[in-house]
Formats: C-alpha cells, sequence, structure tokens
C-alpha cells in the first residue's frame, strides 16, 4: 500500500511576516534558519522555501508567533 499525503498550501510570505510582526529581523529569522537574508526576503515576496527549511520557518512561527513570545534585539544585531 502507498502512503498519500495531503498538499498543504502555506502562504509564506504571511508567516515570515508574522514572525517579522513578532519583533524578528530578516537577519535574525535569516541566523536562525542558517539561510542568507536574501532567502527570507525571497520568501517574505512570495517565494517558497525547501521541505526542511519550511519546516523549520513554520516551528519557529509556531514557537514564537503563535506562542505569544517575543524576542528582544541584541546589543550590536542589525535591525533591517
Amino acid at each position: 500500500m502507498t502512503e498519500q499525503y495531503a498538499r498543504v498550501d502555506v502562504q509564506w510570505s504571511l508567516v515570515v511576516q508574522d514572525i517579522i510582526d513578532k519583533g524578528f529581523t530578516v537577519y535574525r529569522i535569516s541566523k536562525l534558519l542558517g539561510v542568507a537574508e536574501c532567502t527570507v526576503r525571497n520568501w517574505r515576496e512570495g517565494g517558497e522555501p525547501k521541505f526542511g527549511l519550511g519546516a523549520a520557518l513554520l516551528k519557529l512561527h509556531g514557537d514564537k508567533v503563535r506562542n505569544g513570545s517575543t524576542l528582544t534585539v541584541e546589543a550590536g544585531e542589525k535591525t533591517g
């Protein structure tokens, strides 16, 4: 028997924007996920991450946005 998986369409731009609205910067998201800032900006503009990065982005969203956590900017951290 072959397993079947449901396809879930995620609006990645909204996921990234939710995280940014919670106080994260593109720089911070990129460092947490181990990708370039331009990659995060691409997702914010409608690009789609590969499976593993998408899962990590959704986990970050769940941990920090849905659960009400906030992030403070560390001294010397870029804010753009």
